[in-house]
C-alpha cells in the first residue's frame, strides 16, 4: 500500500509518499522531486545522509538513491524499527530529556569540528523535535530530514543552540512566559556545548540574536523553507529578554 504523506510540505519541492507492507507496517518512505529546488533538497538529504552515517558507529541510516537525473531524483528510505517520534509533552521542561539527548548527540556527532570555531561547519538546518528527530527506547537519538544539509552550512553549534530555542519557543507560545527552570536547562545546554568547544562565539554572547543574524544573512540555506523556522517568531523584545536571562546562566557557568 502506497500511501501519499505530503507534497510541497512547508513550501518546499519535494513528493513524500508512505509504503506500507502487507501488514501496514512502515516498509520505505520515497522522496522524489522534478523541480530544480526539490531536487537540490533531495541531493542535499543524499549528502547529509552519508556524512552522519559515515560518524556513527551504528544503527545507520538505510537508504537507496532509485533515480538522479537533470530533472528527477529520488531516493528510499527504510525505517529503523527501534526508532519512532515521541510525541512532545506540552512546553519546554516536560521534553528537557528529550532535549539533553539531542544536544549530548550533536556533541559526539560534531565533535570532530570544534576546532573549525568560528568558521562554517556542517549543519542539518532543521533540528527539531517536532518532526526530524526520532528516539529508541533507551531515548538514544536518530537525526532525519536532511533536506537543507550543507558541508559549511553555518558556525558550529547551530543546530542543536536553535533546536534549544525552538522548544523555548514554544514554551512562550504555550503558556504566555518562560519560567526560570526553563531558562537555567537552556542556559545549561549551551554552558555543555561552549565547554565542548561546539558553540561558536556568535552563538555565545547573545545566542538568540546571533541566530536571527546569521539566518537572515543566509536564507538561501533554506529558500521557499525559510518562513517556517519558528525561532524566527520571536519579537525583538522577547529576543533581548531572553538573551539577557541566558547570560545569567552562562556568566554563573563559567
Amino acid at each position: 500500500m502506497i500511501a501519499i504523506v505530503g507534497n510541497h510540505r512547508h513550501g518546499g519541492s519535494t513528493f513524500l509518499s508512505r509504503h506500507c507492507d502487507e501488514n501496514g507496517g512502515l516498509a520505505s518512505i520515497k522522496k522524489s522531486a522534478s523541480s530544480l529546488s526539490g531536487i537540490s533538497s533531495i541531493i542535499n538529504e543524499i549528502a547529509g545522509l552519508c556524512w552522519y552515517n559515515d560518524l556513527k558507529t551504528r544503527d545507520k541510516i538505510n537508504f537507496r538513491i532509485d533515480s538522479q537525473l537533470a530533472n528527477y531524483c529520488s531516493i528510499t528510505i527504510f525505517p529503523l524499527g527501534s526508532y519512532k517520534k515521541i510525541p512532545l509533552k506540552g512546553g519546554y521542561i516536560g521534553n528537557a530529556k528529550l532535549i539533553e539527548s539531542l544536544v549530548s548527540h550533536y556533541c559526539c556527532i560534531w565533535s570532530d569540528f570544534k576546532s573549525l570555531s568560528p568558521e562554517f561547519a556542517p549543519f542539518h538546518g532543521d533540528l527539531s523535535l517536532v518532526g526530524n528527530v526520532l528516539f529508541n527506547d533507551e531515548f538514544e537519538p536518530l537525526f532525519i530530514d536532511w533536506e537543507h544539509f550543507s558541508y559549511a552550512g553555518a558556525p558550529i553549534g547551530f543546530d542543536a543552540v536553535s533546536c534549544v530555542f525552538e522548544m523555548l519557543w514554544y514554551e512562550l507560545a504555550l503558556h504566555g512566559v518562560v519560567g526560570c527552570d526553563c531558562i537555567r536547562h537552556a542556559g545549561d545546554m549551551l554552558s555543555l556545548l561552549r565547554g565542548r568547544g561546539l558553540l561558536a562565539d556568535a552563538f555565545f554572547t547573545k545566542p538568540l540574536r546571533g541566530m536571527h543574524i546569521f539566518m537572515n544573512d543566509n536564507r538561501r540555506l533554506w529558500a521557499e523553507q525559510f518562513n517556517k523556522m519558528p525561532i524566527l517568531n520571536y519579537t525583538v523584545d522577547q529576543i533581548v529578554w531572553m538573551d539577557n536571562e541566558i547570560n545569567k546562566v552562562l556568566t554563573l557557568a563559567l
